[in-house]
């Protein structure tokens, strides 16, 4: 008889954890894709406006705040940009923000089941995760960019470049959300608190309202790790300048220690959290 013997790792390292979790990324890439289709197929399945989800709540809200300007009951001046499309970008950017730091643990949270009947590349999950959102800035793009040339802001070399900073401003948020996964698993109050607090952190970042200056609402939102990438897409897509770059550095190397730090958490814990959830 075949007898598995376990003994403690007492040798492993934070270098070691982190090359399995590039192997696990790499082994798990094609069922982390397998999982994006099969997942995006039954989300919209039975749903009558399908993908227009994807795009329906950043233009809501955005449809709100223009027509309480318009009204003048919110009155946002000094916008580098005619109000519509300022307001439209900036909540398309910040929907994909807020997408991005709640996907890593509604993916994980949805594949405990998973997870406790079968052994596959945990890692797998993040990268359907990147999948989806991807998928999503597509969805937005090509949604975008039409309507920024309607409004006066036709698309050439500055729209690629927003692209790429769109998908910095996902990867900031992907690293937040992988950080909090862990402790999402374990505590629902995580969650919670960021259901009720993404939306709070939206007024202290320039959506639907520029950058402020020389107040103490200005350092609120410098301290925010997206109010400098969000602006810096937006400013792409609506050809105005911005002066961010050491901030835009700053919250990109952040980001990837976060990123770093939250996988490692991640791999260590996450074997606890499947086994209590199984027993």
């Amino acid at each position: 008889m075949l007898i598995n013997k376990y003994t403690p790792q007492r040798d492993l390292t934070l270098k070691l954890i982190f090359i399995d979790i590039l192997k696990g990324i790499s082994n798990g890439n094609e069922l982390g894709y397998r999982l994006f289709l099969k997942d995006l197929k039954s989300s919209y399945e039975k749903s009558i406006l399908g993908y227009v989800w994807i795009i329906l709540p950043p233009f809501v809200t955005a449809g709100i705040w223009i027509l309480l300007n318009q009204q003048q009951i919110i009155k946002v001046t000094n916008t580098p940009m005619i109000y519509t499309a300022y307001c439209v970008c900036g909540t398309m950017l910040w929907s994909l923000f807020v997408e991005s730091v709640n996907k890593p643990l509604a993916r994980y949270r949805g594949a405990i089941g998973m997870m406790v009947k079968l052994n596959f590349p945990r890692e797998s999950l993040l990268v359907a995760s990147f999948y989806d959102l991807l998928f999503s800035i597509f969805i937005k793009i090509c949604i975008l960019i039409p309507l920024l040339w309607y409004l006066g802001y036709p698309p050439g070399l500055h729209s690629i470049i927003a692209i790429i900073a769109m998908i910095v401003l996902v990867f900031i948020g992907v690293s937040i959300g992988v950080f909090l996964t862990s402790f999402g698993l374990m505590y629902n109050d995580v969650s919670k608190i960021m259901s009720i607090g993404l939306p709070f952190v939206m007024y202290l970042t320039p959506v639907v309202y520029p950058l402020a200056k020389g107040n103490i609402f200005s350092k609120f939102q410098i301290l925010n790790p997206v109010s400098a990438w969000l602006e810096y897409s937006r400013s792409l897509f609506g050809s105005y300048d911005v002066n961010l770059l050491s901030s835009l550095i700053f919250w990109f190397f952040i980001s990837v220690i976060l990123l770093i730090f939250g996988l490692i958490i991640l791999r260590i814990t996450l074997p606890i959290i499947v086994e209590r959830s199984g027993s």
